[in-house]
């Protein structure tokens, strides 16, 4: 791909040439490019002839070189190309909804089986994957869409279902709550993680709803997550990680009835003992998680 390259005086040139015989840069404009290339390395001198109509600054390097020259500019290069189709199969996805639905998800299908290399496929699916459970909003029309690329690509897709569940009970070990007040950027990345999480939870909900996960392997990955909340429960200063993951807990036992009814027989004992608690009984309960418990009790006594 060729690229243009400009010096100062391209610029300066250029509004001589479209402005009335009177307009040239400001001083304060002028100022501004004096400051970047001082700080750059590069000094500006401008010529002030009383006499003369024309007031042109002229730009000097060390040795009265271009600003290009002195400076060694190199360009960034953007590369356009469509790598393994993913370009038009993240348009597809980004698109897709209840109504082009079928247009779209033809589209994704078809750009994958084009697809002759394995790793290929693979790292294009994972991708997939990844937009897939995290967009919360269409998370059941991608949970369609998961069943179809899974009919049509079982082997790469389930390796890529296991994988991610197996991550995904994971990641609750890695809660790490951040105070704003001490690092905003930080404090940003963490409630980015938690949506991301969460939305991830939802999609697996539909999942088990499409018929694509097991019952069992969600009841599993509870169990693990579980596990992981009563280690925290334990521990001093853990009280926003015990939130987080009971929020999580919550949506992966309510967002679906068939997960609800299963959790009612399955994994009633351990939600009655946390409903249970008291608030400080324990060093990071608290009584927002335990309600959210309680929540749950509630929904399974519907049922």
């Amino acid at each position: 791909m060729a690229s243009q390259q400009y010096s100062l005086n391209d610029f300066i040139g250029f509004s001589k040439t479209m402005a009335p015989a009177h307009t040239y840069l400001s001083k304060e404009v002028l100022e501004i490019v004096h400051y970047l290339s001082t700080k750059y390395g590069v000094a500006i001198q401008q010529q002030q002839e009383s006499k003369s109509k024309d007031r042109k600054p002229k730009v000097f390097g060390a040795s009265g070189d271009s600003w290009i020259q002195a400076r060694d500019f190199k360009p960034t290069v953007i590369d356009t190309k469509d790598n393994n189709g993913m370009n038009e199969i993240r348009g597809a996805l980004n698109k897709i909804s209840a109504k082009n639905y079928d247009t779209n998800s033809a589209v994704i299908v078809q750009k994958l089986k084009e697809l002759e290399d394995a790793a290929a496929l693979e790292k294009v699916a994972t991708n997939i994957f990844d937009i897939a459970s995290t967009n919360k909003f269409f998370s059941e029309i991608y949970a369609d869409l998961y069943k179809v690329l899974l009919g049509e690509f079982p082997e790469v897709f389930t390796k890529i279902l296991d994988e991610f569940i197996a991550g995904f009970t994971e990641t609750m070990k890695t809660i790490q709550y951040v105070d704003q007040k001490e690092n905003y950027d930080d404090f940003c990345k963490y409630n980015k993680e938690n949506d991301k999480r969460k939305a991830t939870s939802v999609f697996i909900t539909n999942l088990i709803k499409k018929g694509v996960l097991p019952m069992d392997t969600v009841i599993s990955a509870i169990h693990t997550i579980f596990g992981i909340l009563q280690t925290y429960i334990n521990e001093s200063g853990k009280t926003n990680e015990v939130e987080e993951i009971t929020e999580n807990i919550f949506l992966l036992i309510t967002n679906n009835s068939d997960i609800l009814k299963t959790a009612k027989k399955k994994l009633a004992p351990s939600i009655q003992a946390l409903a249970k608690l008291k608030a400080k009984e324990l060093p990071s309960i608290t009584s927002r998680a335990i309600f959210k418990y309680m929540d749950i009790i509630e929904k399974m006594g519907k049922l």
